[in-house]
C-alpha cells in the first residue's frame, strides 16, 4: 500500500456525529503543556513582577503616616483638600513629597450626610461639663474605613444610652400630664420633671451635637451643628432601633413644650437655642423701661470710663416699655444695642413684666457668658474681672448674697420644694440654718448660659407662668412670688430644682455706704424721724464730682493760687493724700457706728468695694430721679458718701427701702474710690439723670 493509500475514501471510518470527536493522544499532550505554561507564568508574575511594580509606586511618594510628625502643621493646600469627618480619634497625618512639599493622603469621598450637616468633628460634651470644640486648625482626618466604625460606636454608645431613657407608656403619660397643683407642690413637681428632661436633653445632644468651625476669627472657638443623619446611620447599622428612636424624637419635644414652651417659635427647639449659645462670647445684659433709662445711660457711661469694653445688650418688652427716643439715645453709645424681648417670648396665658424679665433677658441675649447688671447698680471696678473670679471659673455661675437681715428658718420650705438628695449648698444656706430669710441679691449675676442651660430655663419658669398667685379659698393658686421675695431667690433655687449645683457665692461680703454717725445702742428707727433722715444720709458739705472730696465755697477763693502751684508739688500733695486715705482704710475703732442709706455695698474677695445697688439717690423709687431728697436744706450739695460698714452688724429697715447698719468697725473710702463716686455723679448730671 502506497503512502497515499491511507487517504483513500474507502480506508476512512465514517465521520462521527457532531460533538462526539474523541481527542487524540497528541491533542491531549498539547493542551496539558499550555496549562502548565500558563500556571508557571502566573506564579512568576505574582512572585516577581507585581512586588516590583508596588515598590516603584511606593518609592514615588513615601508613606505619610511614617514620615510626618503628628504635630507638624498642615499647609494651606493640604487643609483645603481635607475632607470633613466626624472621627475625632485619629490625628491627621500629612505627607512630605520628594521636594519637601506637603502631600495630603488620598481623599475620602464624603457622604451625603456629611456634606449636608457640614460635620468636621464629633466632639460631644459630657454631662455637667463645658462644651469645648477643638480649633478648626486641629480638625481630624478619617482614615479609610474609620467612618463606618465611628457610626457603629455612635449607635452602640450615646444612641443606646439615649434610647434607654425612653419611658414606658405609663411613665410617659405621667411625665406629660399637666401639673394642676400650686405653691411648693408645684415647684417640686416641676423640679422632678426638669431633672428628667435635663438628663434626656444632655443625652440627645451627645448624639446630635457636632462641632463646626466658627465664623469668627477666633480659631479656638467652634460652633455647633445639629446632625440630621442619625436616621440613616441607624438604618445602616441597627435597623431594629429605628422605631425606638422615632418614639424618642416624638416624645422629647412634647416634654419640653410642657416644661418650657415660651422660647418657641422664635427658637425652633431648646437644642437649637442651646447650640446657638456656644460661640456667643461675653457681654453685659441690662433691662430697663422708660423710667430706668436715665439709670442705664449713667451706668453704661460709668462702665466705659472704668475701662470696660464688653458689648452691651439692653433687653426691653415692647415700645410701651422702652420708647424709641430712649432706644436711640442708648444705641448712640459705643457697643450698645437694644433688643425687644416681647418678640422672643410667647407669654400666652400670662404676662411677662417687671422683675420677671431678668432671667428671660439673660437667656435670650446673644452672649454665652454674660454679666447681668440691674439698672440701679453701679461698679467701682471694671466688671470684666468677674469672669476671672475663681468661683466663676470653677462653677460657671457667680451669685451675690443679700443683707444678713431678718432671721428666719425656711428649712421646711426647702424640704418641700427640692427633690432629694439635698446638696451641701442647700444645707449650708441661710434658709436652712435660719440665719436669714434672704439669701441672694440678684442685682448682679455672672452666668455661663451654655453650661447651665436647663437651670436657666427653670428660673424663667419660676418668673413666668408660675410667678403670680390668684384666687381665694379652695380656688387659691399660690405663686412663686408668694413664697419668696420677687426674682431674688429664684436663681439659686432654680439651679437646685434641676439638680445643678454648679454655682458659687462671692465671699467678699456685703455692707452699707454713706455718712457715718456714732450712736448709742438702741433702735435706729426710734432715733431717726423723717425730718432727720435727710441729714443722716446727706451731710452738710458738698460732694465734688471731680475728685470726691468735701468742698465749701471758701475753697474756690483760692483757685488762682492753685493754678500757680508747681506740677511736682501737686503730685506730691496728691500722693500724701492717697497715703493718708490708705492708712484710714484700716477699720476705725470707737464704735458702734451707724450708716443709714438704701445702698447695699458688695465687696470683692479682697474686701474692697466692688459694686453697689440702690443707685446714687436716697430713694430710687421717686417719680423723677433727683438728688434733691439727699440735699442739705440749701439744696446745693449732692448725695455724699465718705465711709462704709461691713457685716456682721445689726440691720434695721426704715421706710423707702432705707436700711441702717450698726457695726463696731468702719472704713473710709480711698481717694481713688471717692474719685469714682464723683465721676458717677458727674455722668449722672451730664445725662440728666438728676434734675434740680
Amino acid at each position: 500500500m502506497t503512502a497515499s493509500s491511507s487517504f483513500l475514501p474507502f480506508t476512512q471510518s465514517p465521520p462521527p456525529k457532531e460533538g462526539r470527536v474523541k481527542p487524540s493522544h497528541i491533542f491531549q499532550d498539547r493542551q496539558l503543556k499550555r496549562i502548565i505554561i500558563a500556571f508557571v507564568g502566573f506564579i512568576a508574575f505574582y512572585l516577581f513582577v507585581l512586588p516590583a511594580l508596588q515598590q516603584d509606586n511606593n518609592s514615588a511618594v513615601p508613606k505619610y503616616d511614617t514620615l510626618r510628625a503628628p504635630s507638624s502643621p498642615l499647609s494651606v493646600d493640604a487643609k483645603a483638600r481635607e475632607v470633613p469627618t466626624r472621627d475625632h480619634r485619629i490625628e491627621y497625618q500629612g505627607a512630605v513629597g520628594r521636594q519637601g512639599n506637603e502631600v495630603p493622603p488620598p481623599p475620602k469621598k464624603p457622604s451625603k450626610a456629611e456634606i449636608a450637616v457640614g460635620v468636621v468633628e464629633a466632639q460631644i460634651p459630657p454631662a455637667h461639663a463645658e462644651y469645648a470644640p477643638s480649633s478648626p486648625q486641629k480638625q481630624t482626618q478619617a482614615q479609610s474605613g474609620s467612618q463606618p466604625q465611628a457610626d457603629k460606636d455612635l449607635v452602640n454608645g450615646p444612641l443606646r444610652d439615649l434610647l434607654d431613657m425612653l419611658p414606658d407608656e405609663f411613665r410617659m403619660r405621667e411625665l406629660l400630664r399637666p401639673i394642676k397643683s400650686s405653691g411648693t407642690e408645684r415647684m417640686r413637681e416641676y423640679g422632678l420633671r426638669a431633672r428628667v428632661y435635663r438628663k434626656m436633653l444632655e443625652a440627645w445632644e451627645r448624639v446630635h451635637f457636632a462641632s463646626a468651625p466658627s465664623s469668627s476669627n477666633d480659631k479656638d472657638n467652634s460652633g455647633i451643628v445639629i446632625r440630621n443623619d442619625i436616621t440613616k446611620i441607624i438604618k445602616h447599622n441597627s435597623p431594629d432601633l429605628l422605631h425606638t428612636y422615632d418614639d424618642m424624637t416624638a416624645f422629647l419635644p412634647r416634654f419640653s413644650n410642657l416644661l418650657f414652651p415660651w422660647t418657641a417659635p422664635f427658637h425652633p427647639s431648646h437644642a437649637s437655642l442651646h447650640a446657638s449659645l456656644a460661640t456667643g462670647g461675653r457681654g453685659i445684659v441690662l433691662t430697663a423701661g422708660d423710667n430706668q433709662a436715665p439709670f442705664l445711660l449713667t451706668g453704661i457711661k460709668v462702665l466705659r470710663e472704668l475701662g470696660c469694653e464688653l458689648p452691651v445688650e439692653v433687653m426691653y418688652l415692647g415700645d410701651d416699655d422702652l420708647g424709641e427716643d430712649w432706644r436711640e439715645k442708648l444705641e448712640e453709645l459705643e457697643g450698645v444695642v437694644t433688643r425687644d424681648m416681647a418678640r422672643m417670648v410667647s407669654d400666652r396665658g400670662w404676662k411677662l413684666a417687671g422683675w420677671a424679665g431678668k432671667p428671660f433677658a439673660i437667656l435670650l441675649s446673644s452672649f454665652r457668658e454674660c454679666i447681668f447688671i440691674d439698672a440701679d447698680s453701679l461698679f467701682f471696678k471694671d466688671p470684666t474681672i468677674l469672669f476671672e473670679d475663681k468661683g466663676y471659673k470653677e462653677k460657671g455661675a457667680l451669685f451675690f448674697k443679700d443683707r444678713l437681715i431678718f432671721p428666719e428658718s425656711k428649712k421646711k420650705f426647702l424640704q418641700e420644694i427640692l427633690p432629694k438628695p439635698l446638696s451641701p449648698q442647700v444645707k449650708s444656706s441661710r434658709f436652712w440654718t435660719g440665719a436669714s430669710g434672704h439669701m441672694q441679691e440678684s442685682g448682679v449675676l455672672v452666668i455661663d448660659k451654655f453650661k447651665h442651660f436647663v437651670a436657666l430655663l427653670m428660673v424663667t419658669r419660676l418668673n413666668g407662668p408660675d410667678r403670680d398667685g390668684s384666687g381665694e379659698g379652695d380656688d387659691k393658686i399660690v405663686g412663686v412670688y408668694d413664697l419668696v421675695y420677687g426674682d431674688k431667690e429664684t436663681f439659686w433655687l432654680g439651679w437646685e430644682l434641676v439638680g445643678d449645683v454648679g454655682y458659687a457665692w462671692m465671699e467678699g461680703g456685703q455692707g452699707i455706704m454713706g455718712i457715718v454717725r456714732a450712736k448709742e445702742r438702741g433702735s435706729v428707727k426710734e432715733e431717726i424721724d423723717k425730718e432727720k433722715l435727710e441729714k443722716a444720709i446727706g451731710g452738710p458739705k458738698g460732694y465734688d464730682e471731680k475728685g470726691g472730696e468735701d468742698v465749701d465755697d471758701s475753697d474756690h477763693e483760692h483757685d488762682g493760687h492753685e493754678d500757680a502751684k508747681d506740677k511736682d508739688e501737686k503730685e506730691e500733695e496728691r500722693a500724701e493724700k492717697e497715703e493718708h486715705a490708705l492708712r484710714k482704710r484700716a477699720p476705725a475703732a470707737g464704735g458702734p457706728h451707724t450708716i443709714c442709706s438704701p445702698q447695699l455695698l458688695h465687696l470683692d474677695r479682697d474686701e474692697t468695694p466692688l459694686w453697689f445697688n440702690g443707685w446714687l439717690a436716697p430713694n430710687k423709687f421717686d417719680d423723677v430721679p433727683t438728688p434733691a431728697a439727699a440735699l442739705s436744706p440749701s439744696r446745693k450739695s449732692a448725695l455724699h458718701f465718705d465711709s462704709w460698714l461691713k457685716e456682721p452688724g445689726e440691720w434695721e429697715l426704715l421706710d423707702s427701702n432705707i436700711c441702717c447698719l450698726t457695726s463696731e468697725e468702719r472704713t473710709e473710702f480711698t481717694m481713688g474710690e471717692k474719685e469714682v463716686l464723683g465721676m458717677m455723679i458727674r455722668v449722672a448730671k451730664e445725662v440728666e439723670a438728676w434734675k434740680g
